[in-house]
């Protein structure tokens, strides 16, 4: 078993996890790395600033995307509209060999699993990155440590090379349909009404007055409103709302970063669908992302029939991520 050495410090040979400020890890950790783990995104969305860090020897070894906020309800928990966050490994604990790499993955998660039990965390839920595919060095130490773990499959939808295509390839690649609306609704753009939206706490009573037509807002839905209004008040969040003249409206919300661009927000009216302007305005966030220079963008789950199938119908493809629920006993 992990060995304490002090205060909410454990070590586990030489792995230490502690809760570390974002503001004393270089910003080199993180290049290449999804959005969701920028730091300024992460402290917008996890209303903290504090991450759970592992150190060996001293030396930064992994960024674990759990915010010390979420300890007061017991909880480790991913932000409600962040999707295939990932592990962050440093290059130097990524240059481990192969034939150790198992052996001192886990260990790194016997020092996370520990932290959190001497906080009094009993849940975990955390969505791992694109290319975090082994989840045995986690579930074992959950196991280990008495929680029930589940690994689950979990899918988006990418479209890639977005700088090395023009407009029209990209729209080439989209099914017959998709460009046949589009193209409806660009030819009435004049009458489309594109506004952003830069107040916070605006973001809940629009959707609110949307929303509730249909259905109750429930404590999962208002989560992730507030977490959308931190967004655009820490000016990490593009939201924007597309209206027609036949009162139809469609809202979209964009986290981007230095490598991707992340639909974070897609929700439209039933009146928009005479228009298409669903379709116009996800066009108009990938062509908006192209536009900056962005090469990827990832739609943000495609894990039902319908919103699957309507995301791949942009020409984007399958990613597969990983999410771990567990509860201790």
């Amino acid at each position: 078993m992990p060995e304490r050495i002090s205060g909410a410090i454990y070590q586990t040979n030489s792995y230490k996890a502690s809760w570390c400020s974002l503001d004393s890890i270089d910003e080199l950790a993180f290049h290449n790395t999804s959005s969701f783990l920028d730091p300024a995104v992460f402290s917008s969305l996890n209303s903290s600033r504090q991450v759970l860090a592992v150190h060996k020897s001293n030396e930064l070894r992994a960024v674990i995307p759990f915010s010390s906020s979420d300890i007061g309800i017991k909880a480790a928990m991913s932000s409600p509209i962040s999707y295939a966050q990932g592990v962050q490994y440093l290059p130097k604990h990524m240059e481990i060999q192969e034939n150790k790499k198992l052996v001192e993955n886990t260990r790194v998660w016997e020092a996370v699993v520990s932290l959190l039990i001497s906080q009094g965390v009993k849940k975990i839920d955390l969505d791992l990155g694109y290319k975090d595919l082994d989840v045995r060095p986690i579930i074992w130490s959950l196991e280990s440590a008495g929680f029930d773990a589940l690994a689950t499959p979990r899918y988006s939808a990418i479209l890639s090379d977005l700088t090395q295509r023009s407009s029209v390839e990209i729209l080439q690649d989209f099914r017959s349909v998709r460009r046949q609306e589009f193209n409806r609704a660009n030819h009435e753009r004049s009458r489309i009404q594109v506004t952003d939206i830069n107040d916070p706490g605006l973001t809940i009573n629009r959707f609110e007055q949307v929303l509730s037509k249909y259905e109750p807002i429930g404590q999962n839905i208002r989560l992730e409103l507030e977490a959308v209004d931190r967004a655009i008040s820490d000016s990490v969040m593009k939201v924007r709302r597309f209206e027609t003249w036949t009162g139809g409206v469609h809202f979209t919300g964009q986290i981007i970063g230095p490598n991707d661009a992340n639909l974070v927000l897609n929700f439209t009216s039933t009146r928009c669908s005479e228009i298409n302007l669903s379709t116009y305005a996800t066009v108009v966030e990938i062509l908006s992302a192209k536009a900056k220079g962005i090469n990827t963008f990832d739609f943000n789950g495609a894990n039902s029939p319908h919103r699957g199938d309507d995301k791949h119908s942009y020409g984007a493809k399958l990613a597969l991520f990983l999410n771990v629920k567990a509860t201790r006993k």
